[in-house]
């Protein structure tokens, strides 16, 4: 995702390859965070370019929920 995404308030990214495709999973410090990025421009070329090069499939799917337990491991 980059810098911007940082700005925006993206606390954690991680994205795995699945039978089905790829899976990308964001968290954000906020819903509004989260609607904000996916409406940034520099942000949409990233999932283009993603398109681009064959690493994702079709337009993103959005699903929202709130965290209710985030331990990061410190030395992770």
């Amino acid at each position: 995702m980059g810098p911007k995404a940082d700005q925006i308030g993206m606390l954690f990214h991680l994205a795995a390859r699945g039978p089905d495709g790829l899976v990308v999973v964001n968290l954000w410090d906020s819903e509004e965070a989260s609607e904000k990025a996916a409406q940034d421009p520099e942000i949409d070329q990233a999932r283009q370019a993603m398109r681009d090069s064959g690493t994702a499939t079709g337009p993103p799917e959005f699903e929202h929920y709130e965290v209710n337990d985030y331990r990061p491991v410190s030395g992770a």
